[in-house]
């Protein structure tokens, strides 16, 4: 501001010379906000990178208790699949039920069905299994006693029930992916559960020797269920298998109906020895 020659400045003058022109309080207000806004480049990129951390850690843990959650009912199926075993043999003089083969599907046989080996690895039967692919459970010796349901029977004519593709969830482990669903049947019983030529019936659940040791079902990996029978021995395809649905584990229940886990390690190991498939697979022998 010019002043004339020999004049003073006023107060209020020299006052607005210093802090210039007067402004509203809330056009202050609006540009301290304004100036404020906003990260920069390297405050995102380290939020990001902590995003990214936490995400890291948190993502396993999430999926392995998720996993948890699946063993969980994976293993509640096994009890109930293991009390539909123990209530056949109850009623049929103290007898179980036979493991089975491919497509045997003789009356005792806790399920019927399966396929050749080759089928089992053909990745495009796993999206669209034909008839003749998995395992019937609905036609199985023990369905009535779990499901409360008639069993189906062949049609006049027939052995089979192919044109039966029901499933039913208790006979199926939730973590066996895509080749589960079309399977249908994901556990495998002890093949040492089936008749032979000195026992035409087949075993007494009696007779078992100590049968919490003893297996009954185990969630047998599916890309090993040509049959339904959890055979042990070098020859067996059980052995070449991945049991690790359960965090690196799989789930199995025993003669007197109980359910437990094993690591993978320790299964590969029973089916591999021979004193160890005696113990495990012979319910006449400690």
């Amino acid at each position: 501001m010019i002043l004339p020659s020999g004049a003073r400045p006023s107060p209020a003058d020299s006052f607005h010379a210093m802090c210039g022109p007067p402004q509203s309080f809330g056009s202050r207000r609006r540009r301290e906000r304004r100036s404020g806004w906003g990260f920069t480049l390297i405050e995102l990129l380290v939020v990001i990178a902590i995003i990214a951390i936490l995400a890291g850690l948190l993502l396993p843990a999430l999926s392995k208790a998720k996993e948890s959650g699946r063993s969980a009912v994976c293993r509640s199926n096994l009890r109930q699949l293991s009390l539909g075993v123990l209530m056949y043999a109850e009623e049929n003089s103290d007898f179980l039920p036979w493991c089975g083969d491919v497509d045997r599907n003789l009356p005792p046989d806790w399920v019927w069905g399966g396929q050749r080996s080759e089928d089992t690895r053909n990745r495009a039967y796993w999206r669209r299994p034909p008839l003749t692919f998995g395992h019937h459970a609905e036609s199985g010796s023990i369905f009535p006693y779990v499901m409360n349901q008639p069993r189906v029977l062949p049609r006049p004519g027939q052995n089979h029930t192919d044109w039966y593709t029901n499933k039913f969830e208790v006979y199926r482990c939730p973590s066996t992916g895509e080749l589960g669903r079309a399977l249908r049947v994901t556990y495998s019983m002890n093949s040492y559960l089936d008749r032979e030529d000195t026992r035409p019936r087949g075993r007494r659940l009696t007779e078992t020797v100590a049968p919490s040791q003893k297996f009954l079902l185990v969630n047998e990996d599916p890309k090993t269920m040509h049959n339904a029978a959890f055979h042990p021995g070098s020859g067996a395809s059980a052995i070449g298998g991945q049991m690790v649905m359960h965090n690196g584990k799989a789930n199995f229940s025993c003669l007197d109906g109980h359910v437990e886990t094993l690591r993978h390690r320790r299964l590969i190991e029973i089916l591999g020895s021979d004193a160890l498939t005696r113990q495990w697979f012979d319910s006449g022998r400690w």
